[in-house]
């Protein structure tokens, strides 16, 4: 798989060179794609629906049918072997006099082969989560809307409010079977002001969000173990039978909010956005969830800065991406005691919590790009170079035992794409990218270790874990689009692309492949 990839990329550049440029017109609607909407009208891909304003081309929308396949050995301990995911999208940008709306439907059904060790449908979603060591199929499937409208009250201000809404199962077909079911639901009101130079946006955000997962364990074989995870690799083991049924739930609410504030002058723009949102999480147990065994907090913060300088047949722009996610994990102490005043009643009282884990992940990225080429839907070349460092770390309390965990990941990536217009009706973009990536830290480092005890530290999965997280890498990949115009004074097009992307590591290696086949219109 190296050898054939190597050679379609070594091809691919003796084309990119080879080719002869052709004069490429400004373009209409056929030249439209939500990629480049995406990278041409921050405003639009920001939090803020008011930001639908800004919205200054023709009404597009596009109908996709996409499938995705990822294989490979150089995987986390809680990847399937394979993952196998085919979807339905549509999605659109519509004007109706003052109002601006977006709208966007995708349905997912994926297949993952032998997953062990995830026990929410986003793995790692949840800390003290209830899992189980049992390589399995999971077979599940997705539902997403979301939806946004802005209104231009006048010249400067405008008003929006928009919303996500998820929901998704999934079902593990072993002897021990994982059932999830999870419902999320977002709303977004939010306000703009536009000035001459300076635009301003607020927004709010409240999400919530509920996983139940049941466990249930059929079969005659002895010796299957649960496992209850607690923050930091540790664990608690428990024994099931045939008669084992489990049950959890995980109940998570959102406050938050996000500003935007953009510049423009000549042929200078630059945007940026901060935001923030505060995480409390409630996670429950034991028959019909009576018991609030563990508390969770998080602050998550990010901030974007993008600047792009316009010439005539060049764009030159620079994004700056920080990332932050910070969470608190308690348990919570309770005895299962009489109801007083009742009959015969009983129930879980609390009485407080204790700090239990922490930890900290810190995402920064840096991407320059130049584009090249008169078309600003469609520059003729385009150049990429990103840098990455992820640092992260965390703690396991158990007074006086201390558990920490630190390590920094980062690379650096180049990208190429080339377009080309072949005839009046046909575009296609190639493109290529490569990275290495590499990382360093200290796996485990302990003071005062517990000696007895109930808690297990998963010693195999964080040395797997440390060794993915850290280990250099190289990427490897590319892509091909193709578009072909069926009706041009409708800007209806038919577009197919594919991409391949591959991490290499000493022997190792894992492919991520995508096809897409759909409609723009």
């Amino acid at each position: 798989m190296k050898i054939s990839l190597y050679r379609i990329i070594f091809f691919t550049l003796a084309i990119l060179i080879g080719q002869k440029m052709q004069a490429i017109d400004s373009g209409g609607k056929a030249d439209y794609s939500f990629r480049r909407i995406a990278e041409l009208y921050p405003w639009l891909c920001s939090a803020n629906p008011a930001g639908l304003v800004t919205k200054d081309f023709n009404d597009f929308s596009q109908v996709r049918l996409s499938i995705e396949n990822i294989d490979g050995s150089y995987k986390n301990y809680d990847d399937p072997a394979n993952f196998f995911s085919s979807s339905v999208n549509t999605r659109s940008f519509v004007r109706r006099g003052n109002f601006y709306l977006m709208g966007n439907f995708d349905f997912t059904h994926f297949d993952k082969t032998a997953q062990a060790w995830s026990g929410t449908i986003h793995s790692r979603d949840v800390i003290n989560m209830l899992t189980d060591s049992i390589p399995g199929r999971v077979l599940g499937e997705s539902y997403r809307m979301s939806g946004a409208a802005g209104y231009r009250i006048n010249k400067i201000f405008s008003a929006g409010i928009g919303f996500n809404y998820e929901t998704s199962t999934a079902a593990k077909r072993v002897d021990g079977r994982n059932k999830n079911i999870l419902s999320s639901f977002e709303i977004r009101p939010a306000i703009k002001i536009t000035g001459d130079k300076f635009t301003g946006g607020l927004n709010l955000l409240y999400q919530y969000k509920a996983e139940f997962s049941d466990y249930i364990f059929l079969g005659d074989n002895s010796g299957k173990h649960i496992y209850n995870f607690q923050g930091g690799w540790m664990y608690i083991k428990e024994s099931i039978t045939n008669s084992s049924v489990l049950d959890r739930g995980y109940f998570s609410d959102y406050y938050g909010g996000a500003l935007q504030l953009s510049y423009g002058s000549g042929n200078f723009r630059i945007f940026t956005e901060f935001d923030i949102k505060y995480k409390a999480e409630d996670n429950y147990d034991d028959f019909n969830l009576l018991r609030r065994y563990a508390s969770t907090e998080g602050l998550f913060y990010s901030l974007i800065l993008k600047a792009v300088y316009n010439t005539n047949i060049s764009r030159h722009s620079l994004q700056l991406n920080f990332n932050c996610e910070e969470r608190l994990s308690y348990k919570i102490e309770n005895q299962y005691e009489p109801v007083p005043n009742e009959v015969n009643t009983w129930n879980w009282f609390e009485y407080g919590k204790t700090l239990r884990y922490y930890d900290a992940g810190r995402r920064y990225r840096a991407v320059y790009t130049l584009e090249l080429g008169e078309n600003k839907w469609n520059p003729r070349w385009s150049f990429s170079l990103s840098g990455n460092l992820i640092d992260f770390n965390s703690e396991f309390i158990v007074y006086p035992a201390l558990y920490s965990q630190k390590y920094c990941f980062g690379g650096a990536d180049l990208a190429i794409s080339r377009h080309f217009r072949a005839g009046k009706f046909n575009l296609i973009d190639i493109s290529l990218v490569a990275g290495n990536y590499k990382g360093k830290g200290d796996m485990l480092t302990v003071q005062n270790p517990v000696m007895t005890g109930v808690l297990t530290i998963a010693s195999s999965l964080m040395e797997e874990d440390f060794f993915y997280n850290t280990s250099g890498r190289v990427l490897l990949g590319g892509g091909l689009r193709y578009r072909r115009t069926v009706n041009e004074d409708k800007g209806t097009t038919l577009f197919i692309d594919a991409g391949i992307r591959q991490f290499q590591r000493k022997g190792l290696s894992r492919t991520y492949l995508n096809i897409n086949l759909g409609l723009n219109f």
